[in-house]
């Protein structure tokens, strides 16, 4: 199958271009590289820069069997402050060894190790909410489920046939259990340094993956919680190499 993958220079779509070249795919990455990284992109697959806006001019005339969209911006409190980016990137700009490297303000997991690194304390958004420890709540999933249920998707895909799933692995974990996770991965104390609630996050965020689980036959294999911080760790500590 010939496969578009847009965003394949991110965290996801570098693990999801990996995953599709290793099934037999060819693939070809449309990427502006504003988050992503050209070495996140196998050499096996066709690097294309620029912005999915742009892809018709940019790509040409070239035919795909299929798009893999991952250019979605995910920020909770830029998309409030700024909605017409989310609007543009996330909605119009599409009917037209890998890991999570960029300075976001709200990836927890990697932020809780860049400061397990550094040796700062973790800033956590509100200790006030309606959850057992009163810290947010959110639903991980390891990159490496999230790329597989695109293959399998993609597999069970047909023209004509709109299908939406959710990824997560069901059960969420609050926001000091990520900073426990952390603590028992690398050793370190990590400090809490508790601030006011930012605005737009809910307390609990928690996927249903059940059609996916029904429709695909996809099941998490990495469903820890340590295990997700822990091969996050390996990561950074091998950019520090």
């Amino acid at each position: 199958m010939n496969v578009l993958v847009t965003g394949g220079a991110g965290c996801i779509g570098g693990v999801v271009v990996a995953r599709l070249l290793e099934a037999g795919h060819e693939v070809t990455v449309i990427d502006d590289l504003s988050t992503g990284h050209r070495d996140a992109v196998s050499k096996n697959a066709r690097f294309v820069l620029g912005r999915v806006q742009q892809a018709s001019s940019t790509l040409g005339l070239q035919a795909f069997d299929s798009v893999v969209h991952l250019t979605a911006s995910s920020l909770v409190a830029e998309s409030i402050a700024n909605p017409q980016k989310y609007q543009t990137n996330n909605v119009a700009g599409s009917y037209g060894a890998i890991g999570e490297r960029h300075d976001s303000k709200s990836h927890l997991i990697s932020l809780t190790l860049r400061a397990a690194l550094e040796g700062r304390s973790v800033d956590v958004f509100g200790d006030d909410y309606a959850t057992p420890d009163g810290t947010c709540i959110r639903d991980y999933i390891h990159v490496v489920d999230i790329a597989d249920a695109h293959l399998l998707a993609l597999g069970a895909s047909s023209p004509g046939r709109w299908r939406v799933y959710n990824l997560g692995n069901g059960a969420g974990s609050s926001v000091r259990q990520v900073i426990a996770a952390a603590r028992r991965v690398t050793g370190m104390p990590l400090a809490e340094r508790v601030t006011g609630r930012r605005m737009g996050d809910p307390a609990m965020l928690v996927a249903s993956s059940e059609r996916a689980r029904r429709e695909l036959d996809w099941v998490p294999r990495r469903p820890e919680l340590d295990e997700m911080v822990d091969d996050a760790w390996r990561f950074v500590q091998r950019r520090q190499i």
